[in-house]
């Protein structure tokens, strides 16, 4: 039997691809309850534990992705007065950048 999609975007009964599982009787209604329900940890609290990135130079330029069909915006972060212990981090990424090159550049 050969189905035809009549709809972009038409989903069928059992096919979970089009909904992220949303909705199927387990009282999750958005991504985010998907993301927190359960043991492990949410996004936010990934992001928080992640180390710290050491660079070179006093601007970093925040991407995301090698790849331009994903990622986020370009954001050029200024490093002066980061460390590791108070890194710059990058709104879209969530990222932590610090270098040490400011301090020998006066």
């Amino acid at each position: 039997m050969v189905v035809q999609l009549e709809t972009p975007g038409q989903a069928y009964l059992g096919d979970l691809r089009s909904t992220s599982a949303l909705g199927l009787g387990d009282g999750l209604t958005s991504h985010t309850s998907k993301w927190l329900q359960g043991p492990g940890k949410s996004p936010m609290e990934y992001c928080q534990e992640a180390e710290p990135i050491k660079v070179s130079g006093a601007v970093v330029a925040s991407y995301g992705s090698d790849n331009p069909g994903l990622g986020c915006p370009v954001e050029y972060i200024n490093l002066r007065g980061t460390s590791r212990e108070k890194p710059a981090v990058c709104k879209y990424t969530g990222n932590k950048y610090y270098s040490e090159d400011w301090r020998h550049h006066h």
